[in-house]
């Protein structure tokens, strides 16, 4: 996922089956090919893959985190609780409930081996060209974060009120909102009991209450990651 919420294939290939021996084979050329993948704060999401799980065992990538929202998704053990998450996931991101990689990908399955992998080359590299001009016709120098993660924030500022701030110290401290719930804060940890700031990586209104509060620029703690540059920087 890239800085204003596109999906972005890495990498791909023709195998067998989704064996262990498969995955394993898979995901040691893709760590050679890419080594930062290896970092931490990498999430491998199984989609209970039993192949998938047991490769990233044998091999060095970070197990998935179990608070991250979308891992918990994966991991629902029964319809109503899938659904229960896509709901939550829908109202957070549309555009990423909807989304499916196997919708991406169906109609190059139908192709012979090697149309199938120039059609999925020839498409991504098309998307990726339509982002990169996409830049420089729609940002202006002084823009900070992309579309997406920009729409995000300022939903973030909108629900920045609250009834009272009670700081522990110049990082942590309790906010309570409009309807009288009361919220911690941690800037440092980059936590809101919440959830929001944990999940989404951009502070939220209890977060940027605590900031204001404090006379800090909410900007500040937004992560680099959904910023504009880095969106310039991968394309």
């Amino acid at each position: 996922m890239d800085a204003n919420s596109n999906g972005i294939i890495l990498a791909w290939g023709i195998l067998k089956s989704g064996s262990i021996a498969s995955w394993t084979w898979f995901l040691k050329n893709l760590s050679q090919a890419i080594p930062s993948i290896l970092q931490a704060g990498v999430i491998v999401l199984s989609d209970r893959d039993k192949g998938l799980e047991q490769a990233t065992h044998s091999t060095r990538f970070t197990p998935a985190a179990q608070d991250i929202f979308q891992f918990r998704i994966a991991q629902a053990t029964n319809p109503e609780k899938f659904e229960e998450g896509m709901t939550v996931l829908a109202e957070q991101n549309a555009a990423a409930a909807a989304y499916s990689m196997n919708k991406v990908l169906v109609e190059d399955r139908s192709l012979p081996p090697v149309e199938m992998l120039n059609s999925n080359w020839t498409r991504e590299m098309g998307k990726r060209f339509d982002r990169k001009t996409e830049i420089d016709r729609i940002y202006q120098p002084e823009d900070f974060l992309t579309i997406k993660s920009g729409e995000l924030f300022r939903a973030a500022e909108a629900r920045s009120g609250h009834t009272g701030i009670t700081p522990a110290n110049l990082n942590s401290g309790v906010v309570r909102d409009l309807t009288g719930i009361s919220f911690n804060v941690d800037l440092v940890e980059g936590f809101c009991s919440c959830r929001w700031y944990q999940e989404n990586g951009l502070p939220r209104g209890h977060a940027i209450a605590f900031c204001h509060c404090l006379g800090i620029a909410p900007r500040g703690l937004i992560p680099f990651n959904v910023t504009l540059e880095n969106y310039k920087q991968m394309y």
